[in-house]
C-alpha cells in the first residue's frame, strides 16, 4: 500500500477541492476505495469542517463495514454542514432509515438534520421515535428536547403562549439540565411576563418575570440575561411611574431593578436605578422611625452605588439614631451592632468613634456590677474602649479595676 499513500500524499499537496475531487473519483472503484477513505481522513484532519468530504467518508466506512465510525462522520457532517449540505445528508440519512428502520441512532442523526433545516415539528417527531427506540437514553432524550424548544419559539414567533409554554414544559420534563432547555423554558415565562406587563398586570408581570429568572440560573447567555434584565427595568419603571402619581410607598419595583441588576450587574442604569430605589426604601423607614431598617436600606444603597457618598452618610446616620435608641434602652448589644456599623463605613468619623467607645465602656460597666464571675467579658469591653481611644483615663481605670481588682 506504500505507493498508494504516495500517490495520496501527492494529492494532499493540492487543494481541498482537488483532494475532495480525486477521493469522489477513487471511491467509485473497488479496488481504490480503500486510498480514497485513507486519503479523505487526512482531509477532514486539515479541514474538520468540510461537511462534504465527511459525508463521504461516512459512505467509505459503512460500504467497508465500518458502521459506527461512518455514522460518526455523519454526525460530524451534520454539525457543520450548509444549507444545501443538509439537504443532501437527510436524503443519505433518510434512505439509510429505510433500510434499518429500528437504528435509533440513524434515526437521532436524521432527527437532527431536520432540526437544522428548520423542520422542527418534523425533526420532534423523527426525534421522539429515535428516544423510544433507545429505551429513553438521556442523550436521545436531550435530543428531543431541543426539537420541543425549537417548536416553543416557533409557538411565540406567532403569540402562541399557551403553546409555547407546553413545548417548553415538554422539553423540561425530557432534559430539565439542558442549558437550552432553560432559556427556551425562560424565554415562556418572560413572554407571559410582558403579556400581562401589557394588560396592566404589573405584579403578575414580575411574578412571571422572576420565574423566567429562576428557570434560566446561572445558564451563561448573554443575549438571554440582557432580554430578561430589560423586561424587568421596563416593568419596574412602569410601578415606579404608578407610585409616584399614587404617593404610595416602594413595592413590587424593588424585585424588579434588584433582578435587573443581577442579570447585568455592570449596567450602569440598573445600578443606579437600584440604589436610587433603596435609598428611597430608607427614607420611608426613616420617616417611620425605623432606624434599623433605614441603616440598612441606605447601606445596601451605598453598596450598589458606592460612588454617591451621600447614601454612606445617609447609612451613618440611620445607624447612629439606631444606636442612640438601643442605648436608651439599655439594649447594650444591639447598640454596639449600630454603632459599630456607622463606624465601619467611616473611620474618621468622630461621632460614630466615640459612640461606639462608649457603648463598649457602659457595656463593661454593666458586666463589672454583675460581679467577679463577668469581670472577664468587662475587661474585654473596657479593652475595645481603649483600643479606639488609647489615652482615655476612665477607660483605662474602668479596665485596671477588673484585671487587677485588689490593687
Amino acid at each position: 500500500g506504500f505507493d498508494s499513500d504516495a500517490a495520496n500524499a501527492r494529492i494532499l499537496q493540492e487543494g481541498d477541492e482537488y483532494v475532495l475531487e480525486q477521493a469522489e473519483r477513487m471511491s467509485q472503484r473497488s479496488d481504490t476505495r480503500d486510498a480514497a477513505t485513507r486519503l479523505l481522513v487526512a482531509l477532514t484532519d486539515r479541514s474538520p469542517s468540510d461537511a462534504v468530504a465527511r459525508s463521504l467518508l461516512a459512505e467509505n466506512l459503512i460500504r467497508a463495514g465500518d458502521g459506527a465510525q461512518g455514522l460518526a462522520q455523519y454526525q460530524l457532517a451534520v454539525s457543520s454542514a450548509d444549507r444545501i449540505q443538509l439537504q443532501q445528508l437527510e436524503a443519505k440519512l433518510a434512505s439509510l432509515v429505510e433500510a434499518a428502520p429500528a437504528a435509533a441512532y440513524l434515526r437521532n442523526l436524521l432527527g437532527q438534520t431536520q432540526l437544522r433545516l428548520g423542520r422542527n415539528e418534523e425533526a420532534a417527531a423523527t426525534l421522539a421515535l429515535a428516544s423510544k427506540l433507545s429505551n429513553a437514553d438521556p442523550l436521545y432524550l436531550a435530543d428531543e428536547a431541543l426539537a420541543q424548544v425549537a417548536l416553543g419559539r416557533d409557538a411565540l414567533d406567532v403569540g402562541d403562549l399557551s403553546g409555547a409554554m407546553s413545548a417548553f414544559n415538554a422539553a423540561y420534563g425530557l432534559d430539565p439540565t439542558g442549558d437550552e432547555v432553560k432559556v427556551g423554558l425562560a424565554q415562556g415565562y418572560m413572554a407571559r411576563g410582558e403579556w400581562l406587563a401589557r394588560m396592566g398586570d404589573l405584579s403578575g408581570a414580575v411574578e412571571e418575570l422572576t420565574t423566567a429568572k429562576s428557570k434560566l440560573g446561572a445558564v451563561e447567555n448573554d443575549e438571554m440575561r440582557a432580554d430578561l434584565a430589560a423586561a424587568f427595568y421596563r416593568v419596574g419603571k412602569r410601578l415606579e411611574t404608578g407610585r409616584l402619581q399614587s404617593g404610595d410607598e416602594v413595592g413590587d419595583e424593588i424585585i424588579a431593578f434588584q433582578a435587573a441588576y443581577d442579570l447585568e450587574p455592570e449596567n450602569r442604569t440598573y445600578r443606579n436605578k437600584l440604589a436610587e430605589t433603596r435609598n428611597t426604601i430608607g427614607d420611608e423607614y426613616l420617616a417611620a422611625g425605623n432606624y434599623k431598617d433605614a441603616a440598612y436600606s441606605y447601606q445596601k444603597a451605598f453598596e450598589v452605588n458606592p460612588y454617591l457618598d451621600a447614601y454612606k452618610q445617609s447609612a451613618i446616620g440611620a445607624f447612629l439614631l439606631w444606636g442612640d435608641d438601643r442605648r436608651d434602652a439599655h439594649d447594650h448589644l444591639s447598640a454596639i451592632t449600630a454603632y459599630q456599623a456607622a463606624y465601619d463605613l467611616d473611620k474618621d468619623n468622630e461621632t460614630s468613634k466615640f459612640s461606639l467607645a462608649e457603648a463598649f465602656n457602659t457595656r463593661g460597666l454593666f458586666y463589672r456590677s454583675l460581679g467577679g464571675d463577668f469581670y472577664g467579658m468587662a475587661a474585654d469591653d473596657f479593652r475595645a474602649a481603649l483600643k479606639l481611644y488609647p489615652d482615655n483615663a476612665d477607660y483605662q481605670d474602668n479596665y485596671d479595676s477588673v484585671t487587677n481588682p485588689w490593687d
